[in-house]
């Protein structure tokens, strides 16, 4: 009664679906319409503690049988909602190796952190791409010898 499947499992998902909840509406912001899932027991029952997305053939795809890019997105949704739950003084949210997200994605990302920028501070966005200007979001060229001059 008071194990996995009583009292505690009740508190877990009591506690866990705000959390979905935000994480999905994050994902739905980015254009992502897989539906975000928390599993705390197994086919079995043992109590696990897993997480990921249900892709569009309803099929659960843990986090790490996820894709480098799917995971980015993923990650982003969530560091999204836990930076929002903690409501820190200082609300920023860094990422780096964003080339590991393809054109559509990352557009995708782009569009979506422009709609829940309200949540943050800043955003910080590093990584090798090729990419002019962007709405939203001013575009710092490391490569371009002038900016190098300017900080030297």
């Amino acid at each position: 009664a008071l194990g996995s499947k009583g009292l505690q499992g009740e508190l877990v998902k009591e506690s866990l679906e705000p959390i979905e909840n935000s994480i999905q509406e994050n994902l739905t912001a980015m254009g992502i319409e897989n539906k975000f899932y928390f599993s705390t027991n197994s086919e079995t029952g043992k109590e696990i503690f897993q997480f990921g997305w249900i892709n569009e053939f309803g099929d659960k795809r843990n986090f790490d049988a996820l894709s480098t890019g799917q995971q980015m997105i993923l990650l982003i949704a969530m560091l999204m909602t836990f930076i929002e739950k903690a409501s820190p003084a200082c609300r920023i949210l860094a990422i780096d190796n964003i080339e590991n997200l393809d054109s559509g994605n990352l557009k995708n990302v782009l569009d979506g952190l422009n709609k829940l920028s309200d949540k943050l501070d800043n955003i910080i966005l590093a990584g090798v791409i090729d990419i002019e200007e962007t709405d939203g979001f001013t575009i710092w060229n490391l490569g371009n010898e002038e900016v190098s001059e300017k900080s030297a």
